[in-house]
């Protein structure tokens, strides 16, 4: 919550630091990128157990305008998760690495000058490969996500994702087994991203 807080100060900050731009017009072109990076460190105690694990992702997503404050544009997806496992004196290593695409219409409504609020259906793609293993896997899913957006210059955006919901389809096979499952999911939390507009 401490987190959202001050996410909302620092937006509502810069919004009074500015002075007025037109930014959402047709015919602007877009760029948009978002990076992902964290670690976790799990420890037992009481056992030499310990696993870490550092993920990162990033996506960037290239837009253009078609109309005053409407949007279509496509994504590019990667993202790497390192797992490492120590479990008395015995180690096991594994990377996860993932693949994707989407497609996606966003529709920015004016709040006040500089500051939108949008809504963005999007359709994707994922792939994702395991390193020493034949297990890899699919998901094409179809996801709605809300935000806002600021723009402390004219050129420069920074959007920040509120909450989604979405409809996944997965299709894991590993050797000779195989699993698919159809999913529902909503999710919420923070995620922020820089834009630039040409």
């Amino acid at each position: 919550m401490k987190l959202i807080v001050l996410n909302f100060v620092f937006f509502l900050t810069l919004f009074t630091c500015f002075s007025s731009f037109g930014q959402l017009e047709q015919g602007t072109f877009v760029i948009n990128e978002r990076f992902d990076f964290h670690t976790t460190t799990t420890k037992n105690k009481g056992s030499n157990y310990e696993n870490k694990q550092t993920n990162f992702s990033t996506t960037t997503s290239f837009g253009y305008l078609f109309k005053e404050n409407q949007e279509v544009g496509i994504s590019l997806v990667y993202g790497r998760n390192k797992i490492s496992s120590q479990d008395n004196g015995f180690g096991n290593d594994a990377t996860i690495q993932d693949y994707g695409f989407g497609i996606y219409y966003k529709r920015y409504i004016n709040i006040v000058d500089k500051l939108s609020f949008f809504v963005s259906p999007q359709l994707g793609y994922l792939s994702t490969q395991y390193s020493g293993s034949e297990y890899n896997g699919n998901q094409i899913g179809a996801n709605i996500y809300t935000g806002i957006l600021y723009h402390p210059t004219k050129k420069i955006g920074l959007s920040m994702n509120l909450v989604g919901a979405g409809i996944n389809y997965s299709y894991r096979k590993q050797s000779m087994l195989q699993n698919n499952s159809f999913s529902l999911s909503n999710f919420g939390g923070l995620n922020l991203a820089l834009q630039f507009m040409f």
